[in-house]
């Protein structure tokens, strides 16, 4: 809905600056004869939303905006030491991993046909700590991408980073895992992926278990959506 809204305003701006002026000084509507397409913001210094001949928006510089690939924790299968499925403090069921131990799920995404390709995406995980302990957990998030008709690497890449506890039993969290490499990434790219809480690292200090909500991905967009079903 919110891309639709978008669309129709853009629209009415390229009518508009169609009708009013074929030329306005750079920061506003430039209509171009010679390739019929209309700019909107700041395209002299590549900041700027272009609606091309056949309809198509795209967001150039920082006119491109985020979205979460949003994966919710309790939909992932559980690995070889799964975590626990327990009540949290209000009775409510969620996924827990656990204190002193390594515990790991699976799953994948692919990248959406709105994705900025051969951007990097950031991996962050939604949780909320146990305890009202402010040491740091061990998290882990192993990934291996492949396009579409391509071969997925004999082995995964991992990145690692510590998930603080906020001294708040009932704190929703927030902690960034790193970054996935988007040299190459296109639309329609399938990721699988593993994340693990290594509970047993010397360098996980928190005492506390880990309730998880989402393991989330942002990206970024630079059009409303892919030209084609499977190319961009």
């Amino acid at each position: 809905m919110k891309y639709l809204l978008v669309l129709i305003c853009l629209i009415s701006v390229f009518l508009i600056a169609a009708v009013i002026t074929p030329d306005m000084t750079p920061g506003g509507f430039v209509f171009k004869n010679q390739d019929q397409s209309v700019y909107f913001g700041d395209k002299e210094n590549g900041n700027y939303t272009r609606i091309e001949a056949d309809g198509t928006i795209v967001f150039v510089g920082s006119a491109g905006v985020w979205d979460d690939i949003r994966i919710e924790t309790s939909n992932l299968r559980s690995g070889g030491t799964p975590p626990s499925y327990a009540a949290m403090p209000d009775g409510i069921y969620g996924v827990r991993f656990d204190d002193a131990s390594v515990e790991e799920v699976y799953g994948n995404f692919e990248l959406p046909h709105g994705y900025k390709e051969n951007s990097n995406l950031e991996v962050h995980i939604h949780w909320m700590p146990s305890t009202n302990n402010t040491g740091n957990s061990n998290v882990q998030f192993l990934y291996n991408c492949a396009g579409m008709n391509g071969n997925f690497a004999s082995t995964a890449t991992t990145l690692s980073s510590f998930a603080k506890g906020s001294g708040d039993i009932q704190r929703h969290q927030y902690s960034q895992i790193g970054y996935i490499n988007g040299a190459g990434k296109k639309v329609s790219d399938m990721c699988k992926f593993t994340y693990k809480r290594n509970g047993t690292a010397s360098d996980d200090t928190g005492t506390f278990d880990m309730w998880m909500f989402d393991i989330d991905i942002h990206y970024q967009i630079d059009k409303v959506g892919s030209r084609e079903m499977l190319n961009n």
